[in-house]
């Protein structure tokens, strides 16, 4: 539940100009982002991860129609490109539609059996879609 809440953290936070975000334990706490007996990451560390190889430093406003579902638009790494980071918060699922983000995408998706999952499963897919006229 938590990479809910931390994802939509660093979303905020560098919607308002934050440049750092810190967590309150690295390993050895409750919210911690590597399993301080394992030393697996947790869910909230791919979060993390893929904010830092996605994300770049500009922030677009872009604006949700529907309140359990919270988007944040940025540069992305790669020169000319963009990055949404979507957060769906309800439990049905939803169809977005993307206008003027073009035909090839690149899909990152966490996903676990259950919200209060300790394992999470991160998968990366092309998506090449027909965009309307």
């Amino acid at each position: 539940m938590s990479s809910f809440w931390w994802a939509d953290q660093l979303g905020r936070g560098a919607k308002i100009g934050q440049k750092v975000m810190v967590r309150q334990s690295l390993i050895g706490g409750d919210y911690a982002l590597i399993n301080r007996q394992t030393l697996k990451p947790n869910p909230d560390y791919w979060v993390s991860w893929l904010w830092g190889k996605l994300m770049g430093e500009n922030v677009f406003d872009v604006q949700s129609n529907d309140p359990f579902v919270q988007i944040y638009c940025h540069s992305a790494k790669k020169e000319g490109k963009c990055t949404l980071l979507i957060i769906n918060m309800s439990a049905q699922p939803k169809i977005l539609h993307c206008n003027g983000f073009g035909s090839k995408k690149k899909r990152f998706e966490i996903t676990a059996d259950s919200l209060t999952s300790k394992k999470s499963v991160l998968t990366a897919s092309d998506l090449n879609l027909k965009m309307a006229k």
